[in-house]
C-alpha cells in the first residue's frame, strides 16, 4: 500500500501516531486498538476504530478510493464496497425522507445478502467488469441455480443496475455498463403461472367457512379470505383495512393503507407496521358486489358473537390487526375443512380469481386493473371524485357468485342480519 509511515511521540490525549497520508491518520491507542481518521477537504473528518492495524489501512484506503483517488479506485473498489459504504447508507436516508419505502430498502437488502455479497461478481474490481460477465451471472441465476424469473428480474437485476448506475455516475466505472445489461428472457425460464381456484372450489370453501361457524364457531377470521376473492384486494390491504373506510351505506371500501413488514436497520428488529399503499395506484375505491357486502355483514356479526371490538375489519382476539402468518394458517385450516388442495400463492391467487371473474362477467381489463390497484395500465391513478364514484357504482353492478347468497338467506341464526336482495338493488 502507498502509505507515509513515522513515528512520533506519544500523545497523551490519542495515543501515538503511527502512520500518516494524505488526508488520512492512524493513531494506536493505550487500548492497543487503532483509530483511523479520515479528513475531508472541508476539514470535517470521519473516524473508525480496529482491533489491528492492517484493518484500519484498509479502511483508509476504502475512503481514498470512494473520494477520488483512482488508484485506489482501480486497486479496491468492487459492488460490494460500493454498497455497503456509499450506496445503502444514502437508501437508509431515502427513507428518512420518505422518498422510499422501508420495506422496499429492506427487500433490496436481503436481495444484496442472499445473491452479491459473498458472488464472484460482487467481489470482483469495477475495472474488471465486462457485459459478458454481469449477463452471464444473471442467465445462471435462473438456469444453474433455478431461481425464479421473479426473483432475478425484478430484484437481482434491478439492485444490479442500481449499483452500476451509482458507480457510473461517481466516475468509479469508465464505462456505462448499466445500460448494456441485458434483462433476462422469459424463454430461458418461463415464470411459473398461477392457477387460481375455480368458482366451484370457491363455493365450497363459501359454504366450508359458514359450516365451521355455524357448528363449531371456529374460523372467526376465514371470512377475510373469502372477501379477497370478491374484491381484489391484496393481503396487507386487507389486513390495515379499518371499519372507518367501509362505508356501508355507499357499499364502497376505500384503501388507504396497507400491513407491511418494517426493519430497523440499527438493531435489525422486524415488526409490522400500517403503512401507506404499495403504490399511488394502490389509494383507490372497491365497489361492494351483494357477496362481498354480505361477508362484511358476517364479519361483524361474528365478532359481535365472540365479542370483539376492534377497528380493524379482520382482527385477533384482542381486537389488533391479524398477523399476516396467521392470516394464513386460517386460509389453510378452511381449505383443509373444505377439502380443497393447498396451491403455491395461497392468498394472492385470489387477486387471479377476482381478475378472471371481473373479466368474464363483463368488466374491461382497464377496470379490472383500477379495482385491482395495478401499475401498469395507461390510465392516470388520480380520479375526480366523480369518475371514482362512478366506477365504484360500475364495480356494484357484476355479483359474481350471487349463488351463494342464496344459501346466507337459509342459515336461521343470519336471517336477521341479511339484506334483502331486491331491497339491495333500489337502496
Amino acid at each position: 500500500m502507498c502509505v507515509l509511515l513515522f513515528f512520533g511521540k506519544y500523545n497523551s490525549k490519542g495515543g501515538y501516531k503511527i502512520l500518516s497520508s494524505k488526508r488520512g491518520t492512524i493513531k494506536h491507542l493505550k487500548n492497543n486498538k487503532y483509530k483511523a481518521v479520515w479528513y475531508f477537504p472541508d476539514n470535517t473528518s470521519v473516524s473508525k476504530t480496529f482491533d489491528t492495524k492492517i484493518a484500519s489501512e484498509n479502511w483508509l484506503d476504502i475512503q481514498r478510493a470512494l473520494y477520488g483517488n483512482e488508484i485506489y479506485q482501480d486497486r479496491i473498489l468492487t459492488l460490494n464496497i460500493v454498497y455497503e459504504k456509499k450506496y445503502f447508507p444514502s437508501r437508509l436516508q431515502d427513507i428518512q425522507l420518505k422518498s422510499v419505502k422501508n420495506q422496499t430498502i429492506d427487500r433490496e437488502n436481503q436481495t444484496f445478502r442472499n445473491h452479491l455479497e459473498n458472488s464472484k461478481i460482487g467481489n470482483t474490481l469495477l475495472k474488471d467488469l465486462t457485459v459478458d460477465n454481469l449477463n452471464n451471472f444473471l442467465i445462471n441465476k435462473l438456469t444453474k441455480e433455478n431461481l425464479s424469473y421473479s426473483t432475478v428480474y425484478k430484484h437481482i437485476f434491478q439492485l444490479l443496475h442500481s449499483l452500476l448506475e451509482y458507480s457510473f455516475d461517481r466516475q468509479w466505472l469508465k464505462a456505462p455498463l448499466h445500460k448494456q445489461l441485458k434483462k433476462p428472457s422469459k424463454e430461458v425460464k418461463p415464470a411459473k403461472e398461477i392457477t387460481p381456484y375455480t368458482p366451484e372450489q370457491y363455493k365450497k370453501l363459501y359454504l366450508s367457512s359458514m359450516e365451521l361457524w355455524d357448528k363449531l364457531k371456529q374460523g372467526r377470521a376465514n371470512l377475510g379470505y373469502l372477501l379477497l376473492f370478491q374484491t381484489g384486494l391484496r393481503t396487507g390491504e386487507l389486513l390495515a383495512l379499518r371499519w372507518e373506510n367501509v362505508d356501508m351505506d355507499k357499499r364502497i371500501i376505500y384503501i388507504k393503507d396497507n400491513l407491511a413488514p418494517h426493519k430497523d436497520f440499527e438493531t435489525g428488529k422486524r415488526s409490522l407496521e400500517i403503512d401507506t399503499p404499495k403504490t399511488k395506484c394502490s389509494k383507490r375505491q372497491i365497489g361492494l358486489n351483494i357477496l362481498s357486502y354480505q361477508l362484511l355483514q358476517e364479519i361483524q356479526a361474528r365478532n359481535a358473537e365472540s365479542s370483539i371490538t376492534s377497528p380493524y375489519v379482520i382482527c385477533n382476539q384482542k381486537g389488533d390487526f391479524l398477523n399476516p402468518s396467521s392470516f394464513r394458517r386460517y386460509a389453510q385450516r378452511l381449505c383443509n375443512y373444505a377439502n380443497v388442495p393447498i396451491i403455491n400463492s395461497l392468498l394472492h391467487s385470489s387477486r387471479h380469481y377476482f381478475s378472471t371473474q371481473c373479466q368474464e362477467n363483463g368488466i374491461s381489463a382497464d377496470d379490472t386493473g383500477k379495482a385491482l390497484g395495478q401499475t401498469n395500465i395507461k390510465t392516470t391513478a388520480i380520479y375526480t371524485h366523480l369518475n371514482e364514484e362512478k366506477y365504484a357504482k360500475k364495480m356494484q353492478e357484476y355479483n359474481f357468485d350471487k349463488d351463494l347468497y342464496d344459501t346466507q338467506v337459509k342459515r336461521k341464526s343470519k336471517k336477521n342480519n341479511i339484506i334483502n336482495l331486491n331491497d339491495f338493488f333500489t337502496a
